[in-house]
């Protein structure tokens, strides 16, 4: 599963965008022909990010053993993305659920174990998984790409907002990948830049131009500009912490008797 991740932060342990934020450009919309089997990345790509437009529940079996034979499901950053698309697509095919789940290997405790998450998540209570981070984008972009409901496509325009926590870098960085996302996938899924439209014509001030912002830039352009931002806090951060030498005090001149 081609997963990117952006680096370009000054600080290793500050990464631009989340190390897992699913934006598979192009792929919903490049493929020409539907697919048969899920035999590579590619067609896990496609299957997940297409899945909306032409659901395909013959194909899930597939994609769960992908899953295994792949380790996708051992990764820890995968597996709450994995579960909240399963979630949906479990949604929409309640019927097959169990025998889905039984196509699992017994010995994959990994891919069961998201399955099981993702057959006992509400896929309506994504957004109370924990505090805005920018992991949540991804989890909002994974259950996008089951369901096509664009309240999620929302959730991650509502997030916006964090960019002006530049004091903050995890609500600033949730800001930050929020933009660069929907920028990416507006370019590839017409229903994102509907909804980003929508969007733009209801919200009023710093939201209506980060939206703006994020339909007309391009990713790469909104990547270099929160570096730039980063970059700048973190070269003010270590203005504030070098400590001001103080010079020391002049000897008094000999006074003459």
């Amino acid at each position: 599963m081609r997963i990117f991740a952006i680096a370009g932060a000054s600080q290793p342990t500050r990464p631009l965008i989340s190390a897992l934020l699913v934006v598979l450009l192009g792929a919903a919309t490049s493929w020409s022909a539907p697919l048969t089997s899920i035999e590579s990345d590619e067609d896990f790509d496609t299957f997940v990010t297409s899945y909306y437009l032409t659901p395909n529940p013959e194909l899930v079996d597939d994609a769960v053993r992908f899953i295994g034979s792949s380790a996708l499901s051992c990764e820890e950053s995968a597996q709450s993305l994995l579960s909240a698309f399963f979630s949906e697509v479990f949604e929409r095919h309640p019927k097959l659920v169990d025998g889905w789940i039984a196509e699992v290997d017994p010995a994959d405790e990994a891919t069961r174990s998201v399955l099981e998450y993702a057959r006992q998540m509400k896929p309506r209570e994504i957004e109370l998984t924990g505090l805005p981070l920018p992991q949540l984008n991804d989890i909002y972009w994974s259950a996008f790409f089951a369901s096509g409901r664009p309240d999620y496509v929302v959730r991650v325009i509502d997030h916006l907002a964090y960019l002006r926590d530049r004091d903050d870098p995890r609500l600033f960085l949730t800001g930050a990948s929020a933009k660069w996302s929907l920028a990416s996938n507006a370019l590839a899924h017409p229903l994102v830049r509907k909804t980003m439209e929508a969007e733009i014509a209801k919200r009023k001030g710093f939201m209506r131009r980060q939206l703006q912002q994020a339909l007309k830039m391009t990713p790469d352009a909104i990547h270099a500009a929160t570096s730039a931002v980063i970059e700048k806090t973190d070269a003010a951060d270590t203005d504030e912490q070098t400590p001001v030498p103080v010079p020391a005090p002049e000897k008094e001149a000999a006074t003459a008797e």
